[in-house]
This record gives structure tokens, sequence and C-alpha cells, in this order.
């Protein structure tokens, strides 16, 4: 009886890892594929020099520094620089993230959240 009870929880155990360690593994192969597709988008479609032009066009002055971070489709950062950007509000920043988020749509990309960093002047 404990004999039975200890194998059917080894294969329990046995097939819970294996289907945890499959749905890992496509997580991260899907994770691999949006990786690389926002990866060509940003460089051979010239998506950061349409964040740049877009800001522009709205008066902000980038420094044009812009980093990425991108773990998920669902978790990935963009960090603009700014020279100019005496005073930072809310409404500043919800402008910002729109600009970001309607350039990022018109690409096909989900949103990035928008990390805005001020640079010093020298």
């Amino acid at each position: 009886m404990f004999l039975s009870f200890v194998l059917i929880t080894g294969l329990l155990f046995a097939f819970y890892n294996k289907s945890f360690l499959a749905e890992a593994f496509n997580e991260n192969q899907s994770n691999q594929i949006y990786f690389e597709k926002v990866e060509k988008k940003i460089y051979d479609q010239k998506f950061t020099e349409e964040i740049l032009r877009a800001l522009e066009a709205k008066g902000y002055n980038p420094e044009g520094i812009v980093g990425y971070i991108i773990t998920s489709p669902d978790n990935q950062v963009v960090s603009i620089y700014f020279n100019k950007l005496n005073k930072l509000d809310n409404e500043m920043e919800k402008d910002i993230q729109e600009i970001v988020d309607a350039v990022s749509t018109s690409n096909g990309l989900n949103s990035f959240v928008v990390d805005i960093q001020k640079t010093e002047s020298v």
C-alpha cells in the first residue's frame, strides 16, 4: 500500500514537472520569437527614429539616447533621455506615453512602459 502511494506520488510529480517544464520551454520560445520580431522592427524599421521624430513634432527635445528592456510581450520598457526638460509633470508623462503607444501600435508592437530620464547639461 505504501509502495503504491509512493509510486503514484512519484508519477504525479514527474508528470507535473514534465508539464511545467514543457510550458516554461514553450513560453520561453514564444518570448524569444517575439523578442526577435521586436528587435527587427527596432533596427530595420527605424522604430527609435520614429519615436524621436514624433516627440520632436510635439515640441519635446529628446537627447537621442533610447534604451530598451524587453523580457516578454507584456513586459517591455523604453527609456528616453531628455536634456532640456525643466519640469516633468504627470501631464507630460502621459503625453509622452501616448506618443510612444501610438508609434508602437503603428508598428504592430505591444505597448512599452516609458521611463523618462533627464540628462545633466555640462
